[in-house]
């Protein structure tokens, strides 16, 4: 069953290259979504209250932000929403540590 509107997914990354890279590889899937990008603490607070994403995609690491606190803040308001860490720094033993 298709969806009536599109996918609402929620980018926080500080860079936008990465951002659309990210975008691209959903996109070649063929699923229909509207992005947003964040890469701040209160942008993504914002983000979460007004784009209400289906599901969010995050980097780990960002200069002033990062993914565990992006998911601590989302897990203290909404515990339903899907939420993806993506990274090109680290591997998963050390992301189960974190």
């Amino acid at each position: 069953m298709a969806r009536a509107t599109p996918l609402r997914i929620l980018f926080v990354e500080d860079l936008p290259s990465d951002a659309e890279l990210a975008e691209r590889e959903v996109r070649n899937s063929g699923l229909e979504f509207t992005p947003r990008r964040v890469d701040t603490r209160d942008a993504f607070l914002s983000a979460l209250a007004e784009f209400q994403p289906d599901v969010i995609v995050s980097d780990y690491m960002m200069p002033e932000f990062n993914g565990m606190q992006a998911l601590k803040l989302l897990l203290e308001r909404d515990t339903t929403i899907p939420f993806i860490v993506l990274t090109g720094s680290m591997n998963e033993e050390r992301l189960s540590n974190a």
